[in-house]
C-alpha cells in the first residue's frame, strides 16, 4: 500500500503553522473532547509537526497520558522553553492518543498566582 503524501489546505504554505487553543485538550469535559481527538489523526497528516494544541494543565493525572518532550526544539519547544524561564507552569509533550500530536499545556491557577503577584 503506498503511503499517502501530506497535503496542505490550498491557502496554506509550507511555513505556516497550525495552533488549536482549546480548553478540551488533554482535558476530559464534555463532547469537544472527543471531536478534538477524533480530528487529531486527519490533521496531522496534513500538517505534521506543523500542528500543535494549546490547553490547560488542571489535571495532575493527565500525565499518564502525556509523553514528555524536554529538548525539543521545533517552534513550539521554544516556546515552552521561554514561557518556563519567565516562571510559568508550562509542559510540552506528545499527547498519547492516535496521531501524537504536540500539546503545550498552561497551569491556569499558576498563571494567576503570577499575575496577582507583579
Amino acid at each position: 500500500m503506498a503511503k499517502k503524501k501530506k497535503t496542505l489546505p490550498d491557502s496554506a504554505t509550507s511555513s505556516d503553522l497550525l495552533v488549536e487553543v482549546a480548553w478540551e485538550v488533554c482535558n476530559q469535559v464534555g463532547g469537544i473532547y472527543t471531536v478534538i481527538r477524533s480530528k487529531v489523526p486527519a490533521t496531522i497528516e496534513k500538517w505534521g509537526g506543523r500542528y500543535c494544541m494549546i490547553g490547560p494543565y488542571v489535571n495532575k493525572n493527565i500525565q499518564a497520558e502525556l509523553d514528555p518532550l524536554s529538548d525539543a526544539q521545533d517552534i513550539f519547544g521554544q516556546a515552552a522553553y521561554n514561557l518556563r524561564k519567565k516562571g510559568y507552569d508550562v509542559h510540552y509533550a506528545e499527547w498519547l492518543i492516535t496521531g501524537k500530536p504536540r500539546v503545550v499545556l498552561l497551569n491556569p491557577n499558576a498563571i494567576e498566582e503570577k499575575a496577582m503577584n507583579v
